[in-house]
C-alpha cells in the first residue's frame, strides 16, 4: 500500500516522481469540491444532506460486514478496552486535546464562516452541544467500524490486535485498506469505505511527508496559539460582560455561567498549559523510522507561524489607521465595530469597558 498506492520516497528531500492516479484523484476532489461550493451556501446546503447523512448509511454496512469476519469481537474489544495506566502521561491527554481541534474543526475559521450564515437569533449555546456531541458520537462510531476490521487483519496475520495499528492516517489509508483486500469482493467493499471517507472530508491532496509535516506543526502550535487567542480577546479584552449581552440579545438569555467559567478562564489556562508542555517536550517530526531534515522542521514552523502571522499584522495597519496619539489609538482600534445588526446590540457597545477584576467577578457570576 505505501509503496504501490501512495509511492513513498526515500524522504522530503526526495519527492519522487509525480504518481498518476494520485493526480487524478486530487483533479476530481478539486473538481467535486467546486461544484459542491460552486453556489456558495445554496449548493454546499444541499450537498450536505447527501455527505452528512450517506456515511451513516455506509458506516453501517461495513460495520455489519466487519462484525461477521473472524477475530473482529477481538478489534472490538481492543478498541474498547482502556489502559488506565496511561492517563499518568501528560502526552496522553495532549494527544486527546490535538484530536478535539480535528474533530470538532476550532480555530480552523471553517465553524465561524458557516456559522455566519445563520439566522441571527440562531441558538449558539444549543447548536455547538449538538454538533460536538454528534461529532464525537460518529468518531465513536466509526472507530467500531475500523478496528473491528483492523481485528479481523491481526486475526489472519496471527498477530496482537496492538502489533498491526500504527499511528497517524496509515491506520485509515494503509492497515484499513490491507484488510479490506482480505475481503471477498475486496474492490465492493473499498469503493464503500472510501467513499464514506470522501464524504466525511477526511483525505488529504499532498504527499505523505508533506502531510505529517503539516498535521504536526498546524495541529498543535498554531490552533493552540489561536485558540488561547480567540477565548481572551472575547472574555477579556471585548469583555465576557458585553459578549454576554449580545447573546442575550441574540437568544434571549445571557451567557450560562458555566460557559463563561469555561470559555474564559478553563479553557485559555488549560490550552496554555498545552502549548508551554507542547514546547517544552518538542521533538522533530518522524513518519515511522524516518527523521526530517533541519530544512523541512525550518519549513514546519514557517507553516505554523505563517497562520498566526495576520493577527499582529492586522493589529499594525488598525493602528496606523486610527487617529490621535498612540494610545488613543489602540484604543480606538480595541473598540468594537458598530455595524451590528441588532439595536441591542449597539446599545452595548456604549458600555465602558470593565476593569479585570470586575470582568473576572462577572465571568464566575459574582456580579
Amino acid at each position: 500500500m505505501r509503496k504501490k498506492a501512495l509511492g513513498v520516497s526515500s524522504g522530503i528531500d526526495n519527492l519522487g516522481a509525480m504518481q498518476p492516479h494520485l493526480v487524478i484523484c486530487w483533479f476530481i476532489t478539486c473538481v467535486v469540491v467546486f461544484l459542491c461550493i460552486m453556489k456558495g451556501i445554496k449548493s454546499l446546503g444541499k450537498v450536505l444532506y447527501v455527505t452528512a447523512l450517506m456515511p451513516y448509511f455506509l458506516l453501517l454496512v461495513l460495520l455489519v460486514r466487519s462484525c461477521t469476519m473472524p477475530g473482529a469481537v477481538d478489534g472490538i474489544l481492543f478498541y474498547l478496552t482502556p489502559d488506565f495506566s496511561l492517563l499518568r502521561h501528560p502526552q496522553v491527554w495532549l494527544e486527546a486535546l490535538i484530536q478535539v481541534f480535528f474533530s470538532v474543526g476550532t480555530t480552523w475559521g471553517v465553524i465561524i464562516a458557516m456559522a455566519g450564515h445563520n439566522s441571527f437569533h440562531a441558538n449558539l449555546i444549543r447548536d455547538p452541544i449538538i454538533v460536538t456531541v454528534t461529532g464525537e458520537l460518529t468518531s465513536l462510531f466509526a472507530g467500531f467500524v475500523v478496528f473491528a476490521t483492523v481485528g479481523f487483519l491481526a486475526h489472519d496475520l496471527q498477530l496482537p490486535v496492538s502489533d498491526v495499528i500504527i499511528p497517524g492516517p496509515g491506520i485509515a489509508f494503509i492497515i484499513y485498506p490491507e484488510a479490506v483486500a482480505l475481503l471477498p469482493l475486496p474492490q465492493l467493499w473499498s469503493v464503500l469505505f472510501f467513499t464514506t471517507m470522501l464524504m466525511m472530508s477526511i483525505d488529504s491532496v499532498g504527499g505523505v511527508y508533506v502531510f505529517q509535516l503539516v498535521d504536526w506543526y498546524m495541529g498543535t502550535v498554531a490552533c493552540f496559539v489561536m485558540a488561547i487567542l480567540e477565548c481572551g480577546i472575547v472574555g477579556w479584552c471585548y469583555g465576557a460582560k458585553r459578549f454576554s449581552s449580545d447573546v442575550e440579545a441574540m437568544i434571549g438569555k445571557r451567557l450560562p455561567v458555566i460557559f463563561r467559567i469555561v470559555c474564559f478562564i478553563v479553557l485559555p489556562a488549560l490550552i496554555t498549559v498545552a502549548l508551554v508542555s507542547t514546547l517544552a517536550s518538542y521533538k522533530p517530526p518522524t513518519y515511522g523510522e524516518y527523521n526530517y531534515p533541519k530544512a523541512a522542521v525550518g519549513v514546519g514552523w514557517f507553516i505554523a507561524m505563517v497562520t498566526i502571522l495576520p493577527i499582529p499584522v492586522v493589529m499594525v495597519i488598525q493602528i496606523l489607521k486610527a487617529e490621535g496619539s498612540f494610545v488613543q489609538r489602540v484604543k480606538s482600534a480595541m473598540k468594537p465595530s458598530s455595524a451590528w445588526p441588532d439595536s441591542r446590540l449597539r446599545h452595548s457597545l456604549k458600555d465602558t469597558a470593565e476593569s479585570v477584576k470586575d470582568n473576572f467577578l462577572f465571568i464566575i457570576g459574582l456580579k
